[in-house]
């Protein structure tokens, strides 16, 4: 039974912090590494909600490039802006960067009614740009 407690206290830690918003609940969970995933979902949330990519800085190495990428791709997603996705590439030292921006992309133009083939001009990756000429053609056609 007692191996049950940890489990107990870190699940209605991470209950208590998501429900009020707030890190300060994250400080009673056991570990570090439970401590820091749950100030990072936090933060997250917080980011995401307030679209304020500052709320990132405060995590720390592990946590901050992700919270800043997701919060962009949020961003361009809701605002159903691809340009948005350009600053990834800038914000991020990653090799991996390029696909994730054309990918922010991708999902920012299908999002958009308003998106033509042009569109998806800006996608930098080549098999990216098909498959996405390739979604907007095989839109249903509305008058």
């Amino acid at each position: 039974m007692d191996m049950n407690v940890p489990m107990c206290i870190q699940t209605a830690g991470m209950q208590l912090a998501q429900k009020e918003r707030s890190t300060e609940f994250c400080s009673e969970l056991g570990n570090p590494e439970q401590v820091s995933s749950c100030v990072f979902a936090i933060t997250m949330i917080n980011a995401q909600e307030k679209n304020d990519i500052t709320l990132c800085d405060t995590l720390g190495e592990v946590y901050i490039h992700q919270c800043r990428l997701n919060v962009t791709k949020n961003d361009a997603l809701t605002k159903k802006d691809p340009k948005i996705c350009e600053t990834i590439a800038v914000s991020t030292e990653e090799s991996s960067s390029d696909s994730t921006r054309d990918e922010c992309m991708l999902n920012a133009i299908m999002a958009s009614d308003a998106s033509t083939k042009d569109s998806c001009n800006m996608i930098k990756n080549e098999q990216i740009i098909d498959m996405c000429v390739t979604m907007i053609a095989s839109r249903p056609q509305t008058n």
